[in-house]
């Protein structure tokens, strides 16, 4: 077991607070446990979800010579009046960051900070410095050309990152591919469905033998023999099938450094947008939408079709207050209660799928993983919202930046509680829907 800090931008400005003279103070932090780690969850000050937080303590020191003493200090220090303490030094000792976690053997030293910013950058508190996986001239070979155009610093951060796939249907299949295709090395597939028929045509890797098996094995079998000149410990893709309010993909997302939200469902989405930001996990979500209408003439074409990227970063914005989170019914909600699962979960589609284009989810799928890269190489530095839209007979799509939000989320109120904000989902669904009629 080891103990981690993931710090959001406002919990990074927290701990350094250049403009204070307080030499110690108490702040509240959210803490996630799973797979041999323990991270605790740095966003606000000011959190309001008092009882789903722990108290941790921040100590400034402003001089070198004194970090010796407090580090012993602290060190000594077994009480459970504080969960977590830091050392932040200021002055000559800026820089300076010691974290202690209590725990019932004693004393556990924190190894590693995760920020929630751009290239979401990792520090390793060791003596050894930072090293990737080792990329065999093959493989070098094989991504130079990504590598060109990213920089190889970047794609190698990029490559390190375990990803979570929240739905791997259409689109969802697609940014798997891609991704696998670039070298990520780490791929979480969560999907609860079976393959039907009227999968096939659209979704990538999978034919009608596979029609009957589920969604995730069959997809995942697929990247593993379509990669199979990769060394085997080079690609690990898991097979999660369960929806995203399972227990089992709650695991994969607390792991997860970056997650890609493809599903359909209303209160799926909703799931996945309240866990990305209670654990503070950068989230893509991809939307498409192909209305028909009745032809003037013989042609049939679409005549809106629309595609919706976006991005959001726990302590900016959610899918709720950025927008395009659908209306659904806390009744319906309610009446489907799964005792097995961790969280409730409605079974009930945002509305019964018309039309779709492979076409139009491939360019939105696509789009997702251009703003995934420009976020790892910083060249996008928050949440964003991308719109493709085509309307009428006009083939020419407009694409726009709907840089949209609202304060008072009941979702972002919820950011870097952890494990102890999960009891909230249930109380959440109603409270979305009244603030989404209410703000609409």
């Amino acid at each position: 077991m080891h103990s981690e800090l993931v710090l959001t931008r406002e919990g990074l400005n927290i701990l350094i607070d250049a403009e204070t003279h307080v030499e110690q103070k108490q702040i509240l932090v959210g803490r996630s446990e799973f797979s041999g780690r323990i991270q605790w969850l740095i966003h606000s000050e000011n959190q309001s979800e008092t009882n789903s937080l722990w108290p941790a303590v921040v100590i400034h020191c402003d001089n070198m010579s004194k970090v010796g003493d407090y580090r012993r200090k602290l060190l000594r220090d077994t009480s459970a009046k504080h969960s977590l303490r830091l050392l932040v030094g200021k002055g000559n000792a800026n820089g300076i960051l010691l974290g202690y976690e209590s725990t019932p053997k004693g004393t556990r030293e924190v190894t590693v900070v995760r920020i929630l910013e751009p290239k979401l950058p990792i520090i390793h508190f060791t003596q050894e410095p930072r090293t990737y996986s080792s990329v065999d001239p093959i493989s070098t070979q094989r991504w130079s050309r990504t590598i060109t155009a990213l920089g190889l610093e970047h794609w190698q951060r990029l490559r390190e990152l375990d990803c979570v796939i929240l739905g791997c249907g259409r689109a969802g299949s697609q940014v798997a591919a891609t991704l696998a295709g670039m070298g990520v090395r780490l791929i979480s597939l969560v999907d609860a469905h079976v393959l039907k028929q009227h999968h096939v045509g659209e979704m990538s890797g999978v034919c009608d033998g596979d029609v009957g098996d589920q969604k995730t094995a069959a997809f995942a079998s697929f990247l593993r023999q379509s990669n199979k000149s990769r060394n085997p410990s080079d690609l690990v893709v898991k097979a999660v099938p369960s929806s995203v309010t399972s227990m089992n993909s709650l695991a994969a997302l607390k792991n997860a450094d970056f997650v890609f939200c493809c599903v359909d469902n209303a209160t799926e989405k909703l799931a996945a947008s309240f866990l990305a930001a209670t654990y503070l996990k950068p989230l893509i979500a991809i939307d498409t939408q192909v209305g028909v209408s009745v032809p003037e003439s013989s042609t049939g074409l679409p005549f809106h079709a629309e595609a919706h990227v976006r991005l959001t970063v726990p302590g900016e914005s959610c899918l709720a207050c950025l927008g395009r989170l659908p209306q659904f019914s806390s009744m319906d909600f309610r009446s489907r209660n799964r005792p097995n699962e961790l969280l409730r979960d409605s079974n009930q589609p945002i509305s019964t799928p018309t039309a779709h284009l492979a076409s139009l989810t491939g360019l939105a799928a696509n789009l997702s993983i251009r703003l995934f890269e420009d976020y790892m190489c910083n060249r996008v530095s928050g949440s964003q919202w991308l719109q493709i839209a085509y309307r009428g007979n006009d083939a020419t799509p407009a694409i726009s930046d709907q840089r949209t939000g609202t304060a008072d989320c009941p979702v972002c109120k919820l950011t870097g509680t952890g494990d102890g904000g999960l009891q909230r989902f249930s109380r959440l669904v109603e409270q979305v829907s009244y603030w989404q009629f209410r703000t609409s």
